[in-house]
């Protein structure tokens, strides 16, 4: 739109873009002529024809920050009004569960409610109703069970990385053949310790499936095998949030229903609750586990005095990314820095230019 265009060019930072998604979109539509979801990317096509995606990076003295928007064809604009998938309160309580200071956290709301009718309208060729009721009549549900089944509040983290040993796998030569065999040997690995948490509304999907796979039942917690990655998952959802996480630690801290210093005022909290979408990927190695960081190094930059060096600046420089919504149509993604002196390309170029000296 004229509109769009000239709050684009009035608004330019260091680095501008604009995208016509059609124009993508198209390119593609050849080879998609036969496909089997050709009706859906048709739909998706026209849903996004006339929509324009703008933006700009700024490179401020201690953040770069990329800002996109959204400029919405009249139909699809209807639709964003029509069914606010943004109407709606982030549960709080959902963070009762989370520790306070976390390495990556993701977490938002949306109305479900409105976003299952946005669907509907939006893909009349993959939200079918009809068939949707039949298969869950057969295992005695009904379609409010499932449109209900999930309040809208959700939060995924990684609250740390911990030291575990594995059974892998790693060869000997046979002393009689000179053959290579392969041998099990214990392994140790650095796994992230996550949490998940969703908002239920209806459990009657989540019963029939308890019931249905063999669980086993610890306190406060049931725990499920996953054999094809070789893992274990716990969950909870005896109050109104599902809970899931792979750590033992933590899943026995679900009977409490809550854990000391939990996230409930937390920052994330609070800009969670203000923005509705909100994630921040902690970059400061010095809230790691140092023999994490330790294994990272060895493991990847041993051999690589320029990659390492590369590793160990960034470091010193990053202190966080953060992603937000900041309306309906806007995002943005911040990449919080420290120790800058003049402003991030300044400190970048120098960095580069570090690196090059050390390696003549």
């Amino acid at each position: 739109s004229i509109e769009g265009f000239t709050k684009f060019l009035n608004e330019q930072k260091d680095i501008n873009f604009w995208l016509n998604p059609t124009t993508i979109l198209k390119s593609m539509e050849g080879e998609r002529e036969y496909d089997r979801y050709y009706k859906l990317y048709r739909q998706l096509f026209n849903l996004q024809k006339d929509s324009y995606v703008y933006g700009f990076l700024d490179f401020g003295k201690e953040k770069v920050t990329l800002t996109t928007h959204n400029i919405l064809n009249e139909e699809y604009n209807k639709l964003m009004k029509k069914y606010n998938i943004y109407d709606v309160s982030f549960n709080k309580d959902i963070l009762k569960m989370y520790p306070e200071k976390m390495l990556f956290v993701f977490g938002g709301a949306l109305n479900m409610q409105n976003y299952y009718q946005m669907l509907k309208e939006q893909f009349p060729d993959l939200i079918k109703e009809d068939k949707i009721k039949d298969v869950l009549e057969k295992e005695g549900l009904k379609l409010e069970n499932l449109t209900n089944l999930l309040g809208g509040s959700f939060t995924f983290a990684i609250t740390d990385f911990q030291q575990e040993t594995y059974t892998g796998t790693s060869f000997e030569t046979d002393e009689e053949t000179g053959l290579f065999n392969s041998i099990e040997v214990p392994k140790e690995r650095f796994s992230p310790v996550v949490l998940a948490g969703i908002e239920i509304k209806d459990k009657t999907i989540l019963n029939k499936f308890t019931e249905a796979v063999p669980l086993e039942k610890g306190d406060g917690y049931q725990k499920i095998q996953i054999p094809i990655v070789d893992a274990e998952l716990y969950f909870n959802y005896s109050g109104n949030v599902l809970y899931i996480t792979n750590n033992m630690n933590v899943a026995s801290q679900f009977a409490k229903g809550e854990v000391p210093n939990n996230a409930l005022n937390s920052s994330f909290s609070k800009q969670v609750s203000k923005d509705l979408i909100y994630g921040k990927w902690d970059m400061n190695i010095k809230h790691y586990p140092q023999s994490f960081i330790n294994k990272i190094q060895d493991d990847s930059f041993s051999n690589n005095s320029q990659a390492n060096k590369a590793f160990e600046l960034w470091t010193k420089y990053s202190e966080n990314i953060e992603i937000r919504r900041i309306d309906n149509q806007t995002a943005e993604i911040v990449y919080n820095l420290k120790g800058i002196e003049k402003n991030f390309l300044n400190t970048l170029f120098k960095a580069i230019d570090q690196i090059a000296n050390d390696e003549n």
